[in-house]
Formats: structure tokens, sequence, C-alpha cells
């Protein structure tokens, strides 16, 4: 219906289609603060096998593609994401080398969630090649930030600053 209208009065209608993003202030509940808030709290850490591949991608990397996406005459959905899958074990793996504690970490005490595909990598032919748009956040400096906002975090709530 965008389009379509958009079409009538001639102007630009596009639209972002975000795949997984992470960052700070995310919710202590998704999987990346999940993982760093166990390991922060020396808790044991539940998981499931973590072998499905996601495409992850800072926040702050996602509102610059929103914002260039705005500025452009690009039409249609694109998608919002780095293009390259990794495994969810590879994640918890780059957070451990930096904290610690892997033996928190327990894979596969929780169950995969039903219909859950095992791979969601973004196809980003539009946003690179059509918006001229890359991300610059790599996925281990993206992860060091945010563990380090994490850690900010959890320093400043028990008054240690």
């Amino acid at each position: 219906m965008v389009e379509a209208y958009a079409s009538q009065v001639k102007v630009s209608a596009a639209s972002g289609r975000i795949f997984y993003l992470y960052g700070p202030y995310e919710s202590p509940q998704r999987f990346v603060p999940a993982i760093i808030g166990g390991l922060l709290s020396n808790e044991p850490t539940p998981c499931s096998s973590c072998t499905q591949v996601r495409d992850f991608m800072h926040v702050v990397d996602v509102a610059d593609a929103f914002v260039t996406l705005l500025d452009s005459p690009l039409q249609g959905v694109i998608n919002i994401g780095s293009g390259k899958g990794i495994m969810l074990k590879e994640i918890i793996e780059i957070i451990t080398n930096t904290l610690g504690r892997a033996e928190l970490i327990q894979f596969g005490a929780l169950a995969a969630r039903p219909n859950d595909p095992p791979q969601l990598i973004a196809k980003t032919h539009r946003l690179n090649n059509e918006l001229n748009w890359h991300p610059r956040y790599g996925l281990k400096e993206g992860l060091h930030q945010v563990i380090d906002w994490w850690k900010l975090k959890k320093e400043n709530a028990s008054g240690l600053t």
C-alpha cells in the first residue's frame, strides 16, 4: 500500500528489514546481553545448542543504514544486515574469551525453539551496491564495546563508580 501510494504522489518509499541487532541498552533477556549478564554475575547461563547461524549487526550501524536509506531515492524493501552469518556458539566464544568463565555456559540446557530456522542471513546486495553502504563495526569490536557497556552498567548499579 505504501509503495502504491508513493507511486501516485510521486515520492519514493523504502523500508528497512532489520535482521539481528545488538548494542547498548538492549533488553537483558536478549541473546547477547543474557550471555554477558550471566558471565558478569558468575551465574550458570543456560543456552540451546547454539548451532543456529544468524546475521548480527551493531545498533549504531543499523541506525546509520536507516539514515542513509532515508536520504536516498531507493525504493522498496532493503535488508539491513551484515550479509555475514555467524554461529551463535561463536558469539559466545568471543564473549567468553573476553570475560572468561566459559564453564558457566550450559549448551543444550534449553530446548531449541520450534520452527527456529537453522540459518538467517541478510542478502545485502541492495544495501551494499545500490545504497553503497557498509557497516563500520566488526562483530568482535562491537561485542567488546557492548561488554564494556554492560560492565559499566553493572558497576554503576552496584555503586562502585
